[in-house]
Formats: C-alpha cells, structure tokens, sequence
C-alpha cells in the first residue's frame, strides 16, 4: 500500500478464517493518509469486545479496496495498445486538447468559459497564447491550490467560485464514466474530459459530438440516443429542477394542466428538441392520449409490433412474408 498516493481511497474488508460464521469486519473508503494502523487497531478493538471467539491470534485475511482519484497534474508519457485517449483527443475537432503541462485544470476551465462565452480571445486561448495572466486571477480569486494537481476536492472548491457556471467532467470518452457534476443549476456548462492515463485534463466543445450520442439530459448529463427519463425535471413542463404543486393552470393550447404560475410558463418558454413544450407535448381532445414529437396520431388506433401498422383494438400474429422477402431455400430447424 506504501505506492498508493495519498489522495486516492483506501478501504479495508477483515475476514477471520478460524471462524467463517463471523461476519467480515469493513473499515470505509478514506484517503490513503487517513488510513493509519490507529484506525485499524481501534475497529478490531471494538469487534473483540463483542465477540468472544474473535481473537487477534486468529488467522485473519485482509482485502485491500482501492479506488484511484483523478489528479490533472501534468502530461506524462506511458504506453498503450492501439490508439490512447491523448491522440484521439487530437483527431476529434470537438475536444480542445489543453498544451500546457502544469496546471492543466485551471487552463481547461479559462478555455471552456471563454468558448460557452464567445469570447473574441478563444481562439488564441486554444492554441495555449495568453492564458498565463487569466490562469492566476482565476486561482487567487478562488483560493485554490493545484500545486499537487486537481483531484475531485479542487473541482469542487472552483465550482463553488464558479457559481455561475456548471463544472461537469468525464473520465475518458465513455458516457458512462462521469466523475463529477457541479451542483449548479446553470444553463453554461464546462465540459471537461479527464485523461486518466497522463494526469490531464482537456476540454470538450461538443459533448455529442465528443461522445456519439444524439442527446443528452441538461438536468442530469445523461447522454442517450433514444430515450430517457429523469427525476430531475419536471415532467410537465421540462423544468429544472421539478416543478412544486401551488395551484394548477390549464393550458388550452396543449390541453394540459400544470401545477403552478411558473410551470405553466415554463411550458410556453422551453424547448424540447428545437420545440416548444406546448408544441412537443400534447393530450388529444378526442381520446385524451398524449401525443408527443412528431408521432402522426390516430384515435383509438396503436401501434402493432406485429403487423407494424398502426390499428384499431384486435387479435393478430405475425405477418407472413411479402414474396420480396422470401427466398428459394429451405431451412430446416431441428429441435
């Protein structure tokens, strides 16, 4: 454990093999410097008081639980098999790779404001001119020190600065892998992309893009390619956070009710996919079904899996073959 740094989360899983019916005894994530023989002694103090037959002279296996922290410290050199994430961060005009090789995080977040900002200076700020002098008003304003590099504790500290922006960063090009989500509820976010293989960060311009996926969730930076559901946003009016129930009002454009003034407004000012929620959303007057996007609706009539047709209420099976899907040979199924 003497390799681990210090910033990284350490746990520990005791298991007594004298006695399997004893439960195993867990000391919790903490960082590696929190971890110290104190801490161990004291837990396995408090399971020999209780139990009698748990005795220290006891055959004891011991599973270490190591979870490695992000720290952008820097570029540094290391092999990989076929193409590593710094060289596709290159190919792909949707990442901003950072050049600078010390201080790397505040570098990325000066890029990724000027660029949500249009700022005129973005494009020199790209190619690694003129950063030095926003880099350290932005450190001093905030207070944070990335002498040792920027874990999970200094993102946190400059989204609390950057209060008006929200500080979202993913752990290689995997949508799955998102290591951190400021808590603001901005609508300017600063998309980062976390190389764990060289200690950097770089930024991302284009989060689809960036990740090939057609959509992604502003509530909680879901990204998705069909469909998704979110419990932080309102489903009536597509709100963030959701709408509280005040005192309903009806819609008579959509047909809808809403729970409040403000979610009502919601519905007639936000969009869903370049339309308004009033458009995208609607309930049929006839059959009272919710019609949503630019499905053509029909009353009374669904959609058959079966005959892919859209048909009133009936009792079918699978359609058989049309003569341009059928084919001379024969296949025999044997069971």
């Amino acid at each position: 454990m003497d390799k681990v740094p210090d910033r990284d989360l350490v746990g520990l899983r005791i298991r007594n093999t004298e006695n399997v019916q004893d439960k195993v005894v867990g000391i919790s994530l903490r960082r590696r410097d929190q971890l110290k023989p104190d801490v161990v002694w004291a837990v396995l103090g408090k399971v020999i008081q209780r139990n009698a037959r748990f005795g220290l002279s006891d055959r004891l296996e011991v599973h270490l639980d190591h979870v490695r922290m992000p720290v952008g410290n820097g570029k540094k050199a290391e092999k990989t098999k076929g193409r590593s994430l710094d060289v596709l961060s290159a190919i792909k005009r949707s990442i901003v790779v950072v050049k600078a090789a010390f201080l790397c995080l505040a570098h990325a977040l000066v890029i990724a404001i000027a660029k949500v900002n249009s700022d005129s200076k973005y494009e020199s700020y790209r190619d690694g001119y003129g950063l030095n002098k926003p880099v350290e008003e932005l450190l001093k304003a905030s207070g944070v020190d990335l002498s040792n590099g920027g874990g999970l504790e200094e993102l946190q500290q400059l989204q609390d600065y950057l209060s008006y922006y929200k500080i979202v960063v993913f752990d290689g090009l995997s949508p799955d892998r998102l290591i951190f989500s400021g808590n603001s509820h901005s609508a300017k976010k600063l998309y980062l992309l976390y190389d764990s293989d060289n200690g950097h960060y770089n930024v991302i311009t284009n989060i689809k893009a960036a990740m090939a996926k057609r959509y992604i969730c502003n509530a909680c930076d879901t990204l998705y390619d069909y469909t998704h559901k979110c419990d932080k946003v309102c489903s009536l009016c597509n709100a963030t956070p959701p709408c509280t129930k005040y005192q309903t009002k009806y819609c008579s454009t959509c047909n809808r009710h809403f729970l409040s003034e403000k979610c009502f407004q919601n519905n007639i000012t936000l969009k869903v996919k370049s339309k308004l929620v009033c458009q995208w959303r609607q309930v049929c007057r006839n059959c009272s079904y919710l019609v949503t996007g630019d499905s053509k609706h029909k009353c009374n009539k669904t959609f058959c899996t079966s005959c892919n047709k859209k048909q009133p209420g009936h009792f079918c099976y699978v359609a058989p073959l049309t003569a341009s899907k059928l084919s001379d040979k024969i296949y025999v199924r044997v069971l």
